[in-house]
């Protein structure tokens, strides 16, 4: 940079110099605007870096945590079905140990029945004879 003070203290009385120093002062001017805009021009590209850097470590962490969700998700999903599995497995076992006890019941149920018919069919059977033998007994009384 040029020391002005020359020109400033002698621009009054030489229009030349009064040129000169307009000149000079425009072109400072300039370098000084398109340094401001330089500047700002890169505050604006870092703050655009730093905006697309937040941007991505955020989609990176909603991404992380969908994928915790989803893996979460999947293991509850899991837990149930195999929760539902044991619990239909309970119930197969219930409704068979159900079914086995009807069955048993059933078959004790026409056992008694069996018995009892045998016991009714043999008492039948000594009343039949019983009288027989009393008819024969009369009929022996009657043929003496």
């Amino acid at each position: 940079g040029k020391d002005l003070s020359f020109l400033h203290a002698t621009a009054g009385s030489c229009p030349m110099r009064a040129k000169r120093l307009a000149a000079i002062q425009r072109e400072r001017d300039a370098a000084a605007w398109a340094a401001h805009e330089q500047v700002q021009r890169e505050n604006r590209a870092r703050a655009d870096e730093q905006r697309a850097k937040a941007a991505q470590e955020h989609a990176e962490q909603v991404a992380a945590d969908q994928a915790v969700q989803k893996w979460l998700d999947e293991e509850a999903a899991q837990e149930a079905a195999e929760l539902t599995i044991k619990q239909q497995a309970r119930r197969d076992m219930e409704n068979q140990r159900i079914a086995w006890l009807a069955r048993e019941t059933e078959r004790l149920t026409m056992k008694k029945a069996a018995q009892e018919q045998c016991e009714l069919d043999a008492a039948q059977k000594q009343n039949e004879r019983a009288a027989l033998a009393e008819k024969n007994a009369e009929e022996r009384a009657r043929q003496r």
